[in-house]
């Protein structure tokens, strides 16, 4: 695990070296979506509203290295804040923005990611032990056809750190370091074919209580597109590490299939269905503390969405239908969504 941090480290240490920086540029864009949600059981206003702000700048040292900044203002909050180095083995960022696995936690084909999984409250899938939100380093590079996105962050959950002077005054008691890796690839390429995708990734995170295991996350998706249709499947188990010489109640793992299908009718309109199961497993209270023979029970979420997108320049419509069986994992609670979304980008 020492391995890929030293790795980052020594990357920025090489990046840093003195050059003159030449004049940059700056620019602002963002976005805004008015949603309108009407779910089984709930009460409240149906209209939200979620817009944010981008300011991006960038520019070019006389060694070559390029050097782009980005922060995200978020309703009224400054947050999501990024510095990526383009270097001449790859790209390398001190970042709080996504990870790798976030980045990745479902990629099969929709029309609707936001609404991916309907009512899904407190699903479970591979960002669950990401580093998304916490300050680390990210780094990405493509070797042989194969790309890699790997990201250290010292401190899991820990937000954007606080000043440049001093540590994150936000320190999570139960875990520490989260290492996480992605690879992709084109597997049919080797036999003269496009559009196929392989993704395959794993984490990490250190685990601060005594006699528990480190929480572990595998992931695994492929894709393939002909024409204007869209094909995936995705597979991920999460390891909570509840178990060991001593033992946790509360979640053990989850383990989640996604299949998903999106057609282009044109260059504006798509339409996608999903299918979605998941099982979370819970430790019990009694019971042997061995993984594979401690006390369990377990309830599988079924979520299914059809989604309608038409986008045209920067102006987004997006329906979606939902309905999950066992939501929350609680058995015999299904519910439905229905959402309605207007975006803008400019």
């Amino acid at each position: 695990m020492k391995t890929l941090k030293n790795m980052l480290f020594a990357l920025v240490a090489s990046s840093l070296v003195f050059a003159n920086v030449n004049a940059g540029e700056m620019t602002l864009n963002g976005s805004m979506e008015v949603a309108i949600n009407k779910a089984d059981g709930t009460t409240g206003n149906p209209i939200g509203l979620e817009n944010e702000m981008d300011i991006v700048g960038s520019t070019e040292l006389d060694n070559g290295i390029g050097v782009a900044y980005k922060m995200t203002i978020d309703a009224t909050t400054f947050d999501d804040e990024e510095i990526v180095f383009t270097l001449p083995y790859g790209t390398l960022a001190v970042t709080s923005t996504g990870s790798p696995l976030d980045a990745n936690d479902q990629i099969v084909p929709t029309a609707f990611e936001e609404a991916e999984y309907g009512v899904g409250t407190g699903y479970i899938d591979a960002s669950q032990f990401s580093g998304n939100g916490s300050m680390g380093l990210r780094y990405s590079n493509t070797f042989y056809g194969v790309s890699v996105d790997a990201m250290y962050t010292p401190q899991y959950s820990s937000g954007d750190g606080s000043t440049d002077s001093g540590p994150s005054a936000t320190v999570n008691a139960n875990y520490g370091a989260v290492e996480e890796i992605v690879l992709k690839a084109d597997p049919l390429a080797l036999v003269g074919l496009e559009g196929s995708s392989l993704m395959v990734g794993y984490g990490k995170v250190e685990r601060l209580v005594a006699n528990l295991q480190d929480p572990e996350t595998g992931t695994a998706a492929f894709t393939y597109s002909y024409g204007p249709l869209s094909l995936g499947i995705q597979k991920t188990g999460v390891s909570y590490g509840n178990f060991g010489t001593a033992k946790a109640t509360g979640v053990s793992w989850a383990k989640n299939t996604t299949i998903g299908a999106a057609f282009a009718v044109n260059d504006q309109l798509s339409v996608s269905y999903q299918e979605t199961d998941s099982y979370r497993s819970n430790m019990a209270a009694t019971g042997n503390v061995i993984k594979g023979n401690a006390s369990r029970d377990g309830v599988e979420l079924q979520a299914d969405t059809i989604s309608v997108a038409y986008t045209i320049g920067g102006l987004s419509i997006k329906y979606a239908d939902s309905s999950v069986t066992n939501d929350t994992y609680t058995s015999a609670t299904d519910g439905s969504l229905t959402t309605l979304s207007i975006g803008i980008a400019y």
